[in-house]
């Protein structure tokens, strides 16, 4: 019985983690494959030209001696020539490809850079599936963390030569913010290789080097838990627990940690919310600006490879609903299948046009752009994060039926005192 060993299921999850490797891979191979074949086909002597023009004048049929030899060479110039015209327009095609990746490439990784220039408070708004929990954590939350992490270790080495100076001046004030910087460098240094430095989430976030970043908890807004310096705090659906309804009973200490949140500790904030009125008007008037996410779309899909594989897992489908694949065949079949899957979606990336605008609602467009990010994102998050909310998860299935194309009296649903549907049962 074929089984897919240890090293192999490593193998693919270490492919997972390659989002721009993989696109190359996918656009550059080709483009090589093509242009290797238009020069091994090529007809040095005579050119392909020459060559197509000969068997376009009929004279030369008539010179022509059909023996086998001469047959055959005719067969194989017809091959090459073939091989090598399409081998050059594909090759056009590819390069193009070729092209629009380092392109793409290019602007993810510069985009990366700065995402939120000298903002410290933004709010990603949208639709649910427009891309705020990708955009604002996978990606822009993870690139701000790293940058935050070099400018801590930054600040620490070259302020950690002034200790002395500020000790024989008698400057207490610089000596003890050292104090707290040189406390959260060490307790991020010392975690490193584990946790992301600088990064804390109320969801879980996974970077592509396998390391989770820091539990967001309500203690840490009520100032209850201090969190270390240069930190970015992202916020999933932040009206779940700062919402507009908070705006009346927030303790002092949260409006603290939102009003003074670069005093603090330097602190970023980055949140996710459907609406731009959805949070608390504590945190919208600390708010640089809003993010609002139009749409996601995908360019540079693998789309001839989806297509394959699509026609062999259906295959694959058919043949084990037909009892045709014994199971420990289905099980190695179903494990490759699984990763390619996950392996395809890897190529390409996703392009999110939004528009920046004003902090309270207010609607004013100051400032239009699209994200460019690689497809998978640069960290890990479960879509459904919040899954575990839904209140009837743990319930039976027992879902009402239509029998009728007409609605009667008994199917509408009319709700009592306590507010529960009474409703007809299949």
């Amino acid at each position: 019985m074929k089984t897919h060993s240890d090293e192999w299921f490593a193998r693919q999850q270490a492919r997972l983690l390659e989002p721009y490797k993989n696109t190359r891979r996918y656009n550059y191979i080709p483009a090589v494959v093509f242009v290797a074949a238009y020069f091994v086909t090529k007809d040095y002597y005579h050119g392909w030209q020459n060559l197509l023009y000969s068997f376009l004048d009929v004279s030369i049929f008539f010179r022509w001696r059909w023996e086998v030899s001469f047959i055959a060479d005719v067969v194989l110039w017809l091959v090459a020539l073939v091989v090598q015209i399409v081998a050059l327009v594909f090759f056009i095609k590819t390069f193009v490809n070729v092209v629009r990746c380092k392109y793409y490439e290019n602007v993810a990784r510069v985009q990366a850079m700065d995402y939120l220039g000298s903002a410290r408070v933004v709010t990603l708004t949208g639709v649910p599936g427009c891309g705020k929990t990708f955009s604002g954590g996978a990606n822009i939350a993870i690139a701000v963390a790293a940058s935050r992490w070099a400018k801590l270790k930054s600040d620490y080495f070259l302020q950690h030569g002034m200790v002395t100076r500020w000790k024989l001046e008698g400057n207490t004030d610089a000596i003890e913010k050292f104090a707290a910087l040189e406390e959260s460098y060490i307790y991020y240094a010392e975690r490193e290789a584990r946790y992301i430095p600088c990064l804390v989430s109320t969801i879980p976030l996974r970077d592509l080097l396998g390391r989770f970043s820091y539990v967001m908890t309500p203690e840490v807004e009520a100032q209850v838990t201090r969190v270390p310096e240069y930190s970015v705090l992202f916020k999933d659906e932040s009206g779940l627990d700062s919402g507009a309804s908070r705006s009346r009973d927030m303790s002092l200490a949260e409006q603290a940690t939102y009003r003074f949140i670069r005093h603090f500790g330097d602190f970023t904030l980055i949140n996710t919310d459907q609406r731009e009125t959805g949070n608390a008007v504590q945190i919208r008037g600390v708010t640089d600006y809003n993010i609002n996410l139009q749409r996601q779309e995908t360019i540079m899909a693998p789309n001839f490879a989806w297509k394959i594989f699509q026609k062999q897992k259906n295959r694959y489908f058919r043949r084990l609903q037909e009892g045709k694949i014994s199971r420990e065949k289905a099980q190695y079949i179903g494990e490759k299948y699984f990763y390619r899957e996950k392996y395809l979606e890897t190529i390409g990336f996703r392009k999110i046009p939004y528009t920046h605008g004003g902090a309270n609602g207010q609607g004013t467009v100051f400032d239009r752009g699209t994200y460019i990010f690689p497809r998978r994102g640069m960290a890990d998050y479960d879509g459904r994060t919040w899954w575990k909310m839904y209140q009837a998860k743990d319930k039976p299935i027992d879902l009402a039926t239509w029998e009728t194309l007409l609605v009667g009296e008994d199917e509408v649903r009319v709700r009592d005192q306590d507010d529960k549907p009474k409703r007809r049962t299949a």
